[in-house]
């Protein structure tokens, strides 16, 4: 997945960090060091895996030979899902004992499948609270804390990561709650042009006790293909 990510990097994130109202401001110089230095990774990525040329994706032109597919009575259907109570032999659960054995088959399927694992020799996060306060969100009391993920870079020195979070939860509730954690940005100021409708999805969690997350993905891994040699992948 690494690999594939580092392939797939050059046009879709190039695309999505030039996109960036920050970025508006860059000289055109260090827009261009950023377009070579990425092309230079994407050419010695290719290299290195052996790829000559990329397949192109779906063509959103309904007559091109790669036309992407709009007929639902083209997709494939599935009639009937896996029972969860069934092992993969077909065998059927019928104890607590085997519902365990049968509950890891599950769980292996999800980490090979849908999550992926988690390396063993991953670095702990030691999070710092840079800023907290109390406000409220469609009228419900909520505590916002800006964080910092300071990951242990103590086998490899020469890179340091710092993750940046937005953490909210109800201010009323003092346990542990669920939050939902969304992959975005901290833009200044209010740059949408179009007012959410209420209630927002946050807002809805809160009415139910729970707290939302706002990570910042290009805080441990740049959005360009320049970046790759640092951070996170």
């Amino acid at each position: 997945m690494n690999q594939l990510a580092k392939i797939l990097t050059t046009t879709m994130a190039l695309l999505i960090c030039l996109s960036h109202p920050g970025q508006a401001q860059w000289s055109k110089e260090k827009r261009d060091s950023l377009n070579k230095l990425s092309r230079q990774d994407h050419q010695l990525m290719m290299k290195k895996l052996g790829i000559t040329e990329l397949r192109p994706g779906p063509s959103g032109d309904p007559d091109a030979p790669n036309a992407a597919n709009s007929d639902e009575s083209k997709a494939k259907t599935y009639d009937r899902l896996p029972d969860p109570l069934t092992f993969d032999d077909g065998t059927p659960v019928a104890t607590p004992a085997e519902w365990q054995k049968r509950r890891q088959e599950i769980i292996e399927h999800f980490n090979s499948e849908v999550y992926g694992r988690v390396p063993e020799n991953t670095p702990s996060v030691t999070w710092e609270v840079k800023n907290q306060k109390d406000t409220v969100n469609g009228g419900h009391p909520v505590t916002i804390k800006d964080l910092v993920g300071h990951v242990d870079n103590s086998s490899y020195p020469e890179i340091s990561v710092d993750i940046e979070m937005t953490l909210a939860t109800p201010a009323n509730i003092n346990k542990p709650v669920p939050v939902i954690v969304e992959f975005g940005w901290n833009f200044p100021g209010n740059w949408s042009r179009r007012k959410p409708k209420e209630p927002t999805w946050k807002q809805q969690l809160l009415e139910k006790g729970w707290g939302y997350a706002i990570l910042v993905p290009t805080s441990y891994q740049a959005d360009h293909g320049a970046g790759l040699r640092e951070g996170i992948i």
